[in-house]
């Protein structure tokens, strides 16, 4: 918050859109709506793989191709 152009305050917003999203997405048989579990055919959640585990698998992968101009071929 702003007061004659200094910085007096600040002020939290809370977004109840966002934690349902990502709760859905990390639990969906306990915080999705019914009508978006009709058609789900997985078996049970499992828990997110921790940093260390996903930093592993993406070093495992190598580096990401880059994608120059259009009509130029990397060497």
């Amino acid at each position: 918050m702003f007061w004659k152009g200094e910085q007096v305050g600040t002020r939290r917003r809370y977004n109840d859109k966002l934690l349902m999203f990502l709760l859905r997405g990390r639990d969906p048989f306990h915080f999705a709506p019914l009508p978006d579990l009709r058609d789900f055919a997985g078996g049970e959640t499992r828990p997110a793989p921790g940093l260390d585990t996903m930093i592993e698998q993406i070093e495992a992968e190598g580096p990401a191709p880059t994608a120059g101009p259009p009509g130029v071929t990397r060497m």
